[in-house]
């Protein structure tokens, strides 16, 4: 049976380490924003600016699933050809 997905996880050696540099950068990014959104400039940020908090802090979560997930390969196994 041939499948049109990849078979073995090769590919995914290059993606991996960038893909765990970009959630580094947006874990940064949401460290700096949320210091500045709730201390440094607290009496002069609005209610949304709190709530766009959510916008690096999902991002840095779906990269740092998407580096574990490509780094654990469950599709690889000896059964795939």
């Amino acid at each position: 049976m041939q499948h049109d997905f990849v078979a073995h996880c090769d590919v995914f050696d290059s993606i991996t380490p960038f893909i765990s540099t970009s959630s580094i950068a947006f874990t940064l990014s949401l460290l700096i924003w949320t210091a500045f959104v709730y201390n440094i400039r607290k009496e002069q940020s609005f209610p949304v600016q709190k709530i766009l908090t959510l916008i690096p802090f999902l991002k840095a979560l779906e990269d740092l699933l998407m580096a574990l997930y490509n780094s654990n390969c469950p599709w690889d196994s000896v059964d795939v050809a």
